[in-house]
């Protein structure tokens, strides 16, 4: 159970959790293949690229769990940004100057956050100028958050009806 009024998932977009199901599966295969013939060059080296795989495995798989447990959600005057394991981001609804459909994928850039997994972003929330948020290496300052959900209209109707944006696509 996650706080908030209402939640959105970004599982089923594009086949996000299909596609690290898919990847888990095959690395699964491939770890005991890879220890068996590095086994044959030098057990220590076989050892420590399956120590290393099984920690590849093992992150791979909280994603995957995260990824289909862990939502976006609306909670009082706040927007609350799970992506994942390790984003989480939580944007006042008043720092949020608008929010419209975006579509394909998005380059990094100083000022903005992309919380879209392997997918395209489908949601780009404009924030105001000089916003700040606390992000996992402190403070930064952001203009735009970029997401990729499963329903990206129920998430811009949501977000504009609680900062009171007229419903422009």
């Amino acid at each position: 159970e996650f706080p908030g009024e209402q939640h959105f998932h970004y599982h089923l977009h594009q086949g996000n959790a299909s596609n690290q199901q898919a990847f888990l599966i095959l690395i699964g295969a491939e770890i005991p293949i890879a220890h068996l013939l590095l086994h044959l060059y030098s057990p220590t080296l076989a050892l420590f690229i399956t120590a290393t795989s099984l920690y590849g495995f093992i992150f791979l798989l909280a994603e995957y769990r995260a990824t289909l447990y862990r939502p976006i959600s609306i909670a009082g005057e706040k927007l609350h940004i799970r992506c994942g394991v390790i984003g989480d981001q939580v944007v006042l609804f008043h720092d949020i100057a608008s929010v419209k459909n975006s579509e394909g994928r998005i380059k990094r850039a100083p000022r903005r956050l992309r919380f879209t997994g392997a997918q395209h972003a489908n949601v780009q929330i404009q924030l105001k100028p000089e916003t700040c948020l606390d992000t996992l290496f402190g403070k930064k300052s952001v203009d735009e958050i970029y997401l990729a959900v499963d329903n990206p209209a129920s998430l811009i109707l949501a977000i504009r009806n609680r900062i009171d944006l007229p419903d422009a696509s």
